[in-house]
């Protein structure tokens, strides 16, 4: 009986060891990064702790999500191999950096108005999120528009003079566009400046609210990073959840408009509720799994012999931070 327990509970040390503590699960990728098999990393992405990363150069960098853990930046080792155009290395050897998370905390509760839509954190992603149309609520005591004031985008190029181009308003909402700040101007050598300006016909005068260094998203990055990080997120209080979504988007993208993040963490959330509700035994496996898995490793090796398991499994780290 006593070896029929021990059997049983080393198999499901090995069982759950496989399936909680070896999953990555991608949310962006910074370069070209392949498995070995030739698949290219894209968010979503599942990995393992064997899997074989082919970076294309030592700047490659890859955010992952692992449940129950958090966010870590993978990036290749100084053991890393290079191999024709490529660095090779085991995921598990490579260097994880754990991301500090927290300073973002319930930032993604409350809509802000332009301009503070448009300030970043310090210490954050500096970049503003602009999707296929962006939107920014605002004071319309403060910016009056139906009067015939305009916001307007201000560009700047090295050794050239300012382009200035209105921006679209619907009612009490300033809409962003990838196209509002295309140019003629394809010189990529020349340093490029954004300003957002409100321009008062009231007063006759204009004022530059603030410089801001988009990043286009016309692909859903945020959607899908979104989705991912519901799937492997492990929290019951949808207002952390909405958090967590909140912070990664910011970190791996830049800050987003609070309107466009909150439908689209709306419409996800209420997806991921659902298929919980439709597949209720595939929902407790995960939780079951990630909630008992160190459990029943540590009962597992402590009924192991003394001679056999000399480390506590209690202190061992989960992934180790560089």
């Amino acid at each position: 009986m006593i070896f029929m327990k021990k059997a049983m509970l080393i198999c499901c040390w090995i069982f759950f060891s496989a399936a909680c503590f070896s999953q990555y699960a991608v949310t962006k990728v910074i370069g070209n990064v392949k498995k070995l098999s030739g698949e290219v990393l894209v968010t979503g992405t599942k990995l393992s702790d064997n899997d074989v990363l082919l970076f294309s150069s030592d700047n490659d960098m890859v955010r992952v999500i692992v449940a129950g853990k958090g966010i870590y930046v993978i990036h290749p080792g100084p053991k890393a191999e290079q191999k024709q155009n490529s660095v090779v290395e085991i995921l598990k050897n490579t260097m994880h950096v754990k991301y500090k998370e927290g300073y973002l905390s319930g930032r993604g509760e409350n809509i802000a108005m332009v301009p503070e839509s448009f300030e970043t954190e310090p210490g954050s992603n500096k970049k503003l999120l602009i999707g296929k149309q962006s939107r920014f609520l605002f004071d319309t005591h403060k910016y009056e528009t139906s009067n015939g004031s305009k916001f307007f985008l201000q560009i700047e190029y090295e050794g050239s003079k300012p382009i200035i181009r209105a921006l679209k308003t619907n009612a009490d909402t300033l809409l962003l566009h990838p196209s509002d700040f295309l140019t003629a101007n394809n010189d990529t050598s020349k340093s490029i400046k954004y300003k957002i300006g409100f321009y008062s016909k009231e007063k006759g005068s204009s004022e530059l609210l603030d410089d801001i260094d988009p990043y286009f998203d016309e692909a859903g990055e945020m959607e899908a990073i979104i989705k991912v990080v519901i799937s492997q997120t492990i929290e019951p209080d949808k207002s952390k959840l909405q958090d967590a979504c909140y912070a990664e988007v910011y970190a791996a993208l830049g800050k987003p408009s609070d309107i466009d993040f909150k439908k689209a963490f709306e419409l996800l959330a209420k997806k991921k509720i659902a298929w919980r509700v439709l597949h209720p035994f595939k929902a407790l496996n995960f939780f079951v799994s990630f909630n008992l898995s160190r459990k029943l490793i540590y009962l597992a090796v402590q009924s192991l012999p003394i001679s056999l398991c000399d480390f506590n499994l209690e202190a061992r780290p989960e992934v180790k931070p560089v």
